[in-house]
């Protein structure tokens, strides 16, 4: 299983271990692959994690605004469209979206809306 199948969409928001954040498109990515940055390429590519898998999905909710998912502070690792800041602008609405929970404090936000 991918996120795509799981998600239903083909973008969305990753948070690790509740600091690093990845915006992007897994489209493309094969079963069991979540988004990783590697040095010296312009955006994530999809690898497998150790420990556990797409289909590994422990708990899953919507959420009105997902703003409150991201952790209070984090590091972007990537978000080429500059997805995150638009979601903190002055005059930004709030966002709904599902929350998938899987292990290794590892989140998918899929905000509604998004492809």
């Amino acid at each position: 299983m991918c996120l795509n199948d799981l998600i239903g969409q083909e973008s969305g928001i990753v948070v690790y271990d509740n600091e690093r954040v990845i915006v992007c498109n897994w489209s493309s990515y094969d079963d069991d692959c979540f988004p990783v940055v590697m040095s010296g390429l312009p955006f994530p590519i999809g690898l497998p994690l150790a420990g556990f898998g797409v289909d590994e999905c422990v708990e899953t909710f919507t959420v009105k605004d997902i703003r409150k998912e991201l952790p209070q502070e984090f590091w972007i690792l990537c978000d080429i469209n500059g997805d995150i800041g638009a979601l903190f602008e002055d005059d930004a609405s709030r966002t709904e979206g599902r929350v998938y929970i899987f292990p290794e404090n590892t989140k998918v936000i899929a905000p509604i809306g998004w492809i």
